[in-house]
């Protein structure tokens, strides 16, 4: 957040995007997403000097991180987490893309699910994680 200022937040935003980062929301299919509608969390090329300065001389990582992070989506880095940005363009982080578990075929978001329990008036936190099950793979 660019604010240390509690005052001046969001309840459950991550705070603004830094200057100099092009945050977008994109669908499964790249495109963008409207204001407070949950999607895949992106960067948009170029990204700002030192963006990856943890990359220098780490080959072993360099050949994977085209292959990782730049090819699903044409023009940007996926970073892998979904979220929304609303309309004054705070960012909500809701949890990462690969937190998806298996059940009999059926590929389950866990941060949906917990979000679905978190609209619950009896629920005030959860978290869905699969387990092994004989039957279905696993089960929420």
């Amino acid at each position: 957040s660019l604010s240390s200022d509690p005052a001046i937040s969001k309840l459950g935003s991550c705070g603004l995007p830094i200057p100099g980062y092009s945050l977008s929301i994109l669908s499964d299919n790249s495109q963008p997403l409207p204001p407070n509608s949950i999607g895949n969390i992106s960067i948009r090329l170029p990204t700002p000097p030192g963006f990856t300065t943890g990359l220098y001389n780490d080959n072993s990582f360099q050949s994977n991180f085209s292959r990782l992070y730049l090819t699903r989506f044409k023009g940007y880095y996926e970073t892998g987490d979904a979220g929304m940005i609303d309309e004054d363009n705070w960012l909500y982080v809701m949890s990462r893309t690969d937190d998806v578990i298996n059940v009999a075929g059926h590929r389950l978001a866990t941060g949906q699910l917990e979000e679905v329990l978190g609209g619950m008036e009896e629920v005030a936190e959860s978290a869905v994680v699969g387990m092994k099950d004989e039957v279905k793979g696993e089960i929420p």
